[in-house]
């Protein structure tokens, strides 16, 4: 078995069943479980018992598998199930008490309990939120599986067409996809973790952790938020799981500039409605630039268009625009800047 530990407090805790004849290191089952625990989701995957080729055995493998997190602190708020680890799941999350979300994918609606009671009726009468995710194109499992177990499910469900997804969701950006999904959909089922710690909710510290699933995904931690940094999927092995790290300065930047003008609209009780900032950056020769001091190589050059909504009058508007360019991130980005870097043990 393996666990995808998230950085800092968990959100929830989930539990991943892989299909038939794969394992715990399937793509889909990897990649997903990777990327949950990097929006906060822990994510115990395991590999069933022959495969997957007794649904009675995968069953009670599903159920040792929560034993084992209720044993260590961390029962399973949420069961997420791939192709038969759907069914698998739906099947065990009425004999789980903690479990109060159920996620299939390209999962099959003919299954049978052992004993013979028919799958659909069981899943009828579970009291659990149910996220079932199809791609129409699944030329293994039939999309017909899916209108059945919607069918058969009472609300809280949802349904979601993954459309152009293979049966196996081997590609990656569709992994990233569910992961986002089902993170956003939980949100309403499962409880709200305890208080975080005091060391991460009073840091003043900014940290950046490599958290996977791709080569240069990274989990950034500024007190008890939790963001995504990422290189876009154009990139080699990008996996595009968040922002990348001009995207964040952008950010700050446009973040800084709409604050600092609020700040000032209501300071002066100026009729200012609504602020939109718009920044784009790319690196331009220095020859270019009319106004730069550098004449060789290049310059960074960011273009920031501010839409100022409201009964301003000329002069209002451009008093806010002078405004605008005194922001702390604007002069911190045009002052001097010296980075300290040190090695730590």
């Amino acid at each position: 078995a393996r666990i995808d530990h998230p950085v800092g407090p968990p959100r929830a805790w989930a539990i991943f069943a892989h299909g038939y004849n794969s394992s715990k290191h399937t793509l889909v089952v990897s990649r997903v479980s990777a990327a949950l625990a990097n929006l906060g989701i822990g994510v115990l995957r395991f590999d069933f018992t022959g495969r997957g080729e007794s649904f009675a055995d995968s069953l009670e493998d599903l159920l040792v598998a929560v034993r084992f997190m209720e044993k260590a602190g961390t029962a399973p708020q949420i069961l997420i199930g791939h192709s038969l680890g759907g069914a698998v799941a739906l099947a065990a999350a009425g004999e789980v008490e903690s479990v109060k979300a159920v996620v299939t994918l390209n999962s099959p609606s003919g299954a049978k309990r052992e004993g013979g009671a028919e799958f659909l009726a069981n899943v009828g009468h579970l009291k659990k939120a149910v996220l079932i995710v199809h791609s129409p194109t699944d030329d293994i499992v039939g999309i017909d599986n899916a209108s059945a177990l919607f069918a058969a499910a009472k609300h809280p469900k949802s349904f979601i067409s993954l459309d152009g997804a293979d049966h196996a969701i081997s590609a990656k950006a569709d992994a990233l996809y569910l992961a986002q999904l089902i993170a956003a959909w939980s949100v309403r089922y499962v409880e709200a973790p305890a208080a975080l710690p005091e060391d991460v909710t009073e840091s003043d510290a900014v940290v950046v952790e490599e958290s996977g699933p791709g080569r240069y995904a990274n989990t950034v931690i500024i007190g008890p938020h939790r963001l995504m940094a990422d290189e876009p999927l154009s990139m080699p092995e990008g996996t595009g799981t968040g922002p990348a790290p001009y995207d964040f300065l952008l950010a700050g930047l446009g973040a800084c500039t709409s604050m600092t003008v609020r700040m000032y609209a209501e300071l002066k009780s100026i009729p200012l409605e609504r602020i939109s900032v718009r920044l784009t950056h790319r690196k331009i020769h220095a020859q270019d630039c009319v106004d730069c001091e550098s004449r060789e190589g290049k310059v960074d050059r960011m273009e920031r268009e501010i839409e100022l909504t409201g009964d301003l009058t000329p002069e209002q508007r451009a008093r806010l625009l002078e405004i605008a360019n005194k922001c702390p991130v604007h002069r911190t980005l045009l002052g001097e800047i010296k980075v300290d870097t040190r090695l730590v043990e």
